[in-house]
């Protein structure tokens, strides 16, 4: 069987450990845990019974292309529905941008440390990842922007960022895209 050679050896992703472990591991009788994009309140009244009204349907297959959610959003964001991507998380969404627009000849630009999905996928799509070294944990916006050439085809913003908190406020993001140049 051929595998591709770029993810032999690749370590799996680590997902941050369960609430019941760390209790465990530290000793601790409560822990709120932020790391995995958990709610520490719950959800919501309308998402708890949306969950339960959806668990009555479940001899029909769900809807992939998420036809009323698309139409809803791309009305509220004045945006075309075939503009929208959804996914079952954002692990899923990078894997479908990645897998889209990276090859062995392209590159993808991003801070280091950010979220580890993002480099994962290159790799697994043979592309070269150019790592652009935080600054006090925020994303050096204008080191980045020197990194990108004719052969990048992503640039991860990470925002707030994953693992360090920090952001990209609007005005600097709006500059940073304002200035990468565009290539088709």
């Amino acid at each position: 069987m051929n595998i591709k050679r770029q993810i032999v050896g690749l370590p799996p992703y680590k997902p941050g450990k369960p609430i019941e472990e760390v209790k465990r591991e530290l000793g601790l009788s409560k822990v709120v845990k932020l790391a995995s994009n958990e709610n520490p309140y719950g959800s919501s009244k309308k998402a708890t019974e949306a969950i339960r009204n959806a668990a009555s349907e479940t001899t029909i297959y769900p809807d992939g292309y998420a036809a009323e959610l698309r139409h809803k959003v791309a009305s509220k964001l004045g945006v075309k529905p075939g503009q929208l991507i959804f996914g079952n998380g954002s692990d899923e969404v990078i894997q479908f941008l990645c897998r889209a627009l990276l090859s062995p000849d392209t590159n993808t630009v991003t801070a280091d440390p950010t979220f580890s999905q993002y480099k994962l996928n290159a790799i697994i799509e043979g592309a070269e990842v150019r790592e652009v070294p935080s600054v006090d944990g925020v994303h050096d916006l204008n080191a980045m922007l020197e990194a990108i050439d004719n052969k990048t085809r992503i640039v991860w913003i990470c925002n707030p960022n994953n693992p360090s908190g920090t952001y990209v406020n609007e005005e600097a993001f709006k500059q940073f895209l304002a200035s990468v140049p565009l290539m088709y």
